[in-house]
């Protein structure tokens, strides 16, 4: 019979040298009760790596590192397009009109997605990951 411990948060079998749980991340406590596990024949099987744990801290920081880099992405492909369509002359319109036209077709719907997802990037950063 081999002697290993239960975690006392989640009840998970830790081994003697364990500091955390492997299941939980909780801290080994000091004074937990050994628990009697009987002994598995060993095969000649390699041991399989821990299984890694999603960690939603980390899926919002790459969700709002996703959205900021979309952003100035977005932001930058506007301003470049509001400037090469303001700067090509046209036949049928002003130099005036021209530019109303670039800012409406271009600065406006791409410059504003940019600007919506740097919000949202934004937003995320301030309710999730600001206090780590």
């Amino acid at each position: 019979m081999a002697e290993t411990i239960q975690c006392s948060n989640c009840g998970a079998i830790l081994h003697e040298d364990d500091l955390f749980c492997g299941e939980c991340s909780a801290p080994r406590a000091p004074s937990t009760a050994p628990v009697d596990v009987p002994d598995e024949p060993q095969a000649n099987v390699p041991p399989s790596p821990p299984a890694r744990r999603s960690d939603p801290e980390r899926a919002w920081l790459v969700a709002a590192a996703v959205l900021g880099t979309i952003a100035v992405l977005l932001c930058v492909l506007g301003i470049l397009a509001f400037v090469l369509i303001g700067i090509i002359p046209a036949e049928d319109v002003t130099q005036t009109e021209g530019w109303l036209i670039s800012a409406t077709c271009c600065l406006l719907p791409i410059g504003g997605a940019g600007a919506v997802a740097g919000i949202a990037a934004l937003v995320i950063w301030w309710s999730r990951l600001r206090n780590r």
